[in-house]
């Protein structure tokens, strides 16, 4: 830690190589947009009064997004967020 301007451990660097060796820093994913698909998903039910057949199966969409890409957009396991919903798109928040 000398006055040499070379070397990688002078106090013009420090706060640099600090930020750049910081084990928690996460750098921005290098494709920030992501694609999924949306699947089908059917469900069996019972009609109201048990008759002993089942009704037709209902269909609804199911979109399912995972990866480490959450944790670096600020995402946590069991964090709970908010859903808005347009047209077309969708908006997740933290709640």
């Amino acid at each position: 830690m000398g006055g040499n301007p070379y070397d990688p451990l002078t106090t013009i660097n420090s706060t640099k190589e600090l930020i750049m060796a910081d084990a928690n820093l996460n750098a921005l994913p290098a494709h920030p947009e992501r694609h999924a698909t949306v699947q089908q998903r059917m469900r069996w039910r019972p009609p109201p009064k048990w008759q002993g057949q089942w009704k037709n199966p209902a269909f609804f969409p199911l979109l399912r997004i995972a990866g480490k890409w959450l944790i670096q957009a600020g995402f946590e396991s069991g964090q709970r967020v908010r859903i808005t919903v347009e047209h077309g798109r969708l908006i997740v928040t933290p709640d």
